[in-house]
């Protein structure tokens, strides 16, 4: 009798036992499910907990400087002063420094991009006169300074002047880009391009735009603007979407060299040298991963 009990009884503890280690493994299963299921959204509270921490310091900046009255005091709050005050004097001896009414500073929208010498924070903000003001802020000594290059839309010389014949026959520029009718309507030929001016405040209204510039679609440079033309229709922006901006539709931004020169009849001709970016950003990366030969015939 006492052996029978013995042997129920160690049967029952088996199951106990057995029982246990099951619950257990699938405890753990449960567990290492929900890690990765967690692990998609690590990044994206990583990147709230530096805006969260960031804002501020990139809200005092962004105040400083648009209150700053002279070249001087503005170079103070800016990514790299030293090495943007040349670039800075040149350019406010031939454009006005606007001020803003700091106090009345209101964020719309902010974002984390990662770029290869590290992060950076893209953020939107309006102005109480009515103003949309687009503004890209690097950490640099520890604090969060103001890109002043992609905050002015930095170009080398007033970009409706060059195009009326102004300055030298190159330059670097930041300005806005829009497929002509005769690209988009399936032509597989050259890239028709019009370049038109940012106007600083109103990202909704573009300045004067270009004669017609046409870029061999499966170059170098045109298969980067085709990537980026593609990704607008698509609603997705530089650096896997991360870049807050509110541009015209069916426009995209690019950095580019460009050339002009003059025929026999006094017309001139612009030719692009060189698509450096499809972004303002003080940053070679060009923000968009260039489509193939084959796909960049496709695209239109």
């Amino acid at each position: 009798m006492i052996a029978k009990i013995l042997v129920a009884w160690a049967v029952l503890m088996a199951l106990v036992v057995f029982a246990a280690r099951r619950f257990a493994g699938q405890d753990d299963d449960q567990a290492r499910g929900q890690s990765l299921i967690s692990q998609p959204g690590a990044f994206a509270e990583e990147d709230t907990a530096l805006l969260q921490k960031a804002i501020p310091d990139c809200g005092r900046t962004l105040a400083g400087f648009v209150t700053a009255g002279t070249p001087e005091e503005r170079n103070q709050f800016v990514h790299q002063p030293i090495a943007t005050a040349g670039k800075m004097a040149r350019f406010y001896a031939m454009n006005p420094i606007i001020t803003v009414d700091g106090s009345s500073l209101k964020l719309k929208s902010d974002r984390v991009i990662k770029l290869a010498g590290g992060h950076a924070i893209s953020t939107v903000w309006s102005v109480a006169d009515g103003k949309t003001l687009d503004a890209v802020f690097l950490q640099e000594d520890g604090e969060w300074r103001l890109d002043w290059d992609q905050f002015v839309r930095y170009s080398d010389y007033p970009w409706p002047l060059f195009i009326s014949g102004s300055g030298g026959d190159s330059g670097e520029f930041r300005l806005l880009a829009r497929q002509r009718a005769s690209t988009l309507n399936g032509d597989v030929g050259p890239l028709s391009l019009t370049l038109y001016s940012p106007r600083f405040g109103f990202p909704s209204e573009p300045g004067p735009g270009s004669p017609e510039i046409e870029v061999t679609r499966t170059s170098e440079d045109g298969r980067l603007l085709a990537a980026a033309f593609q990704n607008a229709k698509k609603g997705a922006r530089p650096f896997d979407g991360q870049m807050a901006n509110e541009d015209p539709e069916g426009m995209i931004r690019v950095r580019v060299r460009i050339h002009r020169t003059r025929n026999e009849h006094g017309n001139f001709h612009f030719e692009v040298e060189k698509v450096i970016a499809c972004h303002w950003i003080s940053s070679d990366e060009p923000g968009v991963t260039p489509l193939t030969e084959e796909e960049a015939n496709r695209s239109h």
